[in-house]
């Protein structure tokens, strides 16, 4: 049961999904967001949307989007990238290292 952000969210939809996730589907939430910008304000967003779903079942959502450790992991190695050099980036430090500069 994948959930994302939808003008067309609904009870019957909820409800649906609930169900879906009580006979054993997984919730997959496309992005953590509890809200999201509009020209007037903001609107529910991914989280917000996932929430009775998680509530009414008791499972949490896995969200792949922004920013899951799968997703970083997965675009690092393709840029080829050391697991230092991963943390430096994903902490969003500026300072570069290696390991030979940092000896254990």
């Amino acid at each position: 049961m994948v959930v994302g952000e939808t003008k067309a969210y609904n009870y019957e939809k909820v409800t649906h999904a609930i169900n879906l996730v009580l006979k054993g589907a997984r919730l997959i939430g496309a992005n953590p967001d509890l809200t999201g910008p509009v020209e007037n304000g903001i609107v529910p967003a991914t989280k917000a949307l996932v929430a009775p779903i998680e509530l009414s079942t008791g499972k949490k959502a896995y969200f792949v989007g922004k920013p899951n450790p799968l997703m970083m992991r997965n675009a690092l190695k393709k840029l080829g990238s050391t697991r230092e050099e991963s943390i430096i980036i994903a902490t969003g430090s500026t300072r570069i290292s290696s390991p030979a500069s940092n000896p254990k």
